[in-house]
């Protein structure tokens, strides 16, 4: 008993003497790690915003790989201190991979998704996009999410496995955007009449419009008891909203002035005598 606490006992102090300053630096590492790890991150923010100032996009997805770092060290140190090469460390990662793989399957997922990002560039930080009903503009592009702000000033991150797997719309892509409107008038309203006073609206508000554009306004629809009227017009991204409010609202106003009727359901009930089987003058 007592040899087998000598071979121990000297092991012991022969790892403490080969290892001593990793171990000592690990032991530092750990309890200073949130403070190292969030020093490094801003560190890092302001060394990447300086450096790329013209591409937040990969200054973004270089500092979320950043803040992993420290991380990585301490797994490093760990192999290191127990005597573990990387190539060893790599066969036991690679035999702990084939019975957790599917629970890592999203993780890889979504990693090499914002590597696809930040290769192929389908948009960029600042960019506005849609994806799965969410309108917002693009904060950040991180190592696994990207994060967007919604026009309700709402938060959302979506996995970037989700984003190069099913379609995304970037409204940045083209300095307009068309905004289409549908608008529907009486049967008795006069086609031109509409089509020049809804060309009047329009041309009121040359600030919201880009006319260079083939804007179209026409009949587009008969419908069961109105015409409905397409109105297709180019405007910039960020007038957008502004710009629908304002043809909604100027129609209903503008609409009254010129006595266009707008139009309301209208059901024609007929009454087949024949299937009235009640006599009124037997009722008491």
């Amino acid at each position: 008993m007592d040899s087998i606490t000598n071979i121990f006992n000297d092991n012991l102090i022969l790892f403490l003497k080969y290892n001593k300053f990793a171990i000592v630096f690990l032991i530092i590492l750990i309890f200073t790690y949130t403070r190292t790890k969030r020093f490094l991150v801003r560190f890092s923010e302001k060394l990447l915003k300086t450096t790329f100032e013209k591409k937040p996009t990969l200054a973004g997805f270089i500092n979320s790989i950043i803040k992993i770092l420290p991380d990585l060290m301490i797994i490093y140190l760990i192999f290191n201190i127990l005597g573990i090469t990387l190539m060893q460390a790599s066969i036991i990662i690679a035999s702990v991979s084939a019975f957790v793989g599917f629970a890592f399957q999203g993780v890889l997922e979504n990693f090499f998704g914002g590597m696809i990002i930040l290769s192929f560039q389908p948009f960029l930080v600042g960019d506005v996009i849609e994806y799965s009903g969410n309108f917002g503009e693009v904060k950040k592009i991180e190592l696994y999410y990207t994060t967007i702000t919604t026009f309700n000033n709402e938060v959302v991150l979506i996995p970037n496995g989700l984003l190069i797997a099913n379609r995304v719309k970037n409204l940045n892509v083209y300095d307009q955007r068309r905004l289409d409107l549908r608008v529907g008038v009486s049967y008795d309203a006069n086609i031109e009449h509409v089509k020049e006073t809804i060309n009047k609206i329009v041309h009121k508000r040359k600030d919201l419009f880009d006319f260079s554009m083939p804007n179209k306004i026409g009949l587009g629809n008969i419908g069961a008891s109105s015409l409905e009227f397409e109105i297709k017009m180019f405007v910039t991204p960020g007038n957008y909203l502004l710009a629908r409010f304002y043809i909604l609202e100027s129609v209903k106003t503008e609409f009254d002035k010129e006595n266009i009727g707008l139009p309301y359901d209208i059901i024609d009930l007929q009454i087949n005598k024949s299937y009235n089987k009640l006599d009124i003058s037997e009722v008491k």
